[in-house]
C-alpha cells in the first residue's frame, strides 16, 4: 500500500500536480501513524495478555502454598495441643503425688517430648519469589499483599519464639535427666522406641521440677495460641487468593 502511494507521488509531482502530491503524501503519512499506532496497541494487549498470564499462575501457587501452610499448622496444633495436655497431667500427677495408669501414658510422652518445640513452618515460597523479583504488585488485592507481609513476619516470630523455648530448654536438660534413663527398643529398626524409666517419688518430690513443669504449661499454651492465630491469618489469606483466582474465570 505504502509503495502504491509514492508511486502515485512520483507520478503527481512530474505532472506538476502538487496539491494532490500533498494530499497524497499526507494520506501515506496517515496510514503509517495507523500502522504503527495499531501495532503499539497489539503489543500492549500481547503484554497485558503476558501480564494476566502471569499472575494468574502466581495466585494459583500463592493458593497452593496456602493449603500446603494450612495443613502443617493443624499438624503443629495437634502436638501443641498434646504437648499442653501432657504438662497439665505431669503437674497435677506431682503435686498430688498420685501417678494413675491412664496418665503415666502422658507422663512419659512428656518426658520424651518435653524439650521438644516446632522450628520449622511451611516456607512461603511464592511470596519470597514475588518479593525478591519485585512482582507483588502482579497481585491485584492490596489486602492480600499487606497481608503476606505481616504473615511473613507472624511467621519469623513464632519460630524465633520457639526455638528460643528449644535453646533454653537445652541447657536445662538436667533437671529432667537426672530422674529419667532412656531404653531404646528394637535400636536400628524401623521399629525402633525409646521408652522412658524414671523414680515418679523422687519427681514429685522436687518443687523446682513442678515448677519447671508448671511454667512449661503456659510456654506450651502461649505457642498453642499462636499457631492458632497463624492457622487464621493463612485461611484468612487463602480465602482471599481463591476469591481473585476467580475474577479470571
Amino acid at each position: 500500500m505504502i509503495t502504491f502511494f509514492r508511486k502515485i507521488r512520483q507520478k503527481l509531482l512530474s505532472q506538476n500536480r502538487v496539491t494532490r502530491y500533498i494530499a497524497y503524501a499526507l494520506g501515506e503519512i496517515f496510514l503509517v501513524t495507523i500502522g504503527i499506532l495499531i501495532a503499539l496497541q497489539v503489543n500492549t494487549w500481547n503484554e497485558q495478555r503476558k501480564t494476566k498470564i502471569k499472575a494468574y499462575s502466581y495466585l494459583q501457587r500463592l493458593n497452593e502454598d496456602m493449603e500446603i501452610a494450612l495443613k502443617d499448622t493443624e499438624g503443629f496444633i495437634m502436638g501443641n495441643e498434646r504437648h499442653l495436655k501432657n504438662s497439665i497431667i505431669v503437674k497435677n500427677a506431682m503435686e498430688t503425688k498420685k501417678l494413675s495408669s491412664s496418665d503415666q501414658v502422658n507422663f512419659d510422652q512428656y518426658v520424651n517430648e518435653y524439650h521438644m518445640f516446632y522450628m520449622t513452618l511451611a516456607s512461603l515460597s511464592t511470596y519470597e519469589e514475588m518479593s525478591s523479583g519485585g512482582e507483588l504488585n502482579l497481585i491485584q488485592s492490596r489486602w492480600i499483599r499487606d497481608a503476606f507481609i505481616n504473615l511473613s513476619e507472624y511467621r519469623d516470630f513464632i519460630l524465633e519464639v520457639n526455638r528460643t523455648y528449644h535453646d533454653s530448654e537445652l541447657m536445662k536438660t538436667g533437671e529432667f535427666q537426672k530422674y529419667v534413663r532412656y531404653t531404646i527398643l528394637h535400636p536400628g529398626t524401623d521399629s525402633s522406641k525409646v521408652t522412658p524409666s524414671y523414680d515418679f517419688e523422687l519427681m514429685a518430690a522436687d518443687p523446682s521440677l513442678i515448677n519447671k513443669v508448671s511454667r512449661q504449661s503456659v510456654s506450651w499454651n502461649e505457642i498453642l495460641g499462636m499457631f492458632k492465630g497463624y492457622k487464621f491469618d493463612v485461611s484468612r489469606i487463602r480465602d482471599s487468593i481463591q476469591s481473585e483466582v476467580k475474577k479470571y474465570h
